[in-house]
């Protein structure tokens, strides 16, 4: 794989490697895509958590067999008695 990055992120990569803090300019692009697939995940696993929060109370409900008159489980059951 080969990357071709625009003359001021090409500087900066160089510029991390001569300050020391990387090997060599393969290592700076290994720690941006690992940081950027980090930053993915947890975003990821935000929404995720924030969707299941949304979801909790509504399943609580279910589970309890507390329905809201005219929704989808009192379709199901007209649909089965007919």
């Amino acid at each position: 794989m080969s990357a071709n990055l625009p003359p001021e992120l090409d500087e900066f990569v160089r510029d991390e490697v001569k300050a020391g803090r990387y090997a060599d300019e393969a290592d700076v692009i290994r720690d941006a895509v690992r940081q950027l697939a980090e930053k993915r995940e947890a975003a990821d696993a935000a929404k995720l958590a924030a969707l299941r929060a949304a979801l909790a109370p509504g399943l609580a409900d279910a589970a309890a067999g507390r329905f809201a008159e005219g929704g989808v489980m009192d379709a199901a059951a007209r649909a089965a008695a007919e």
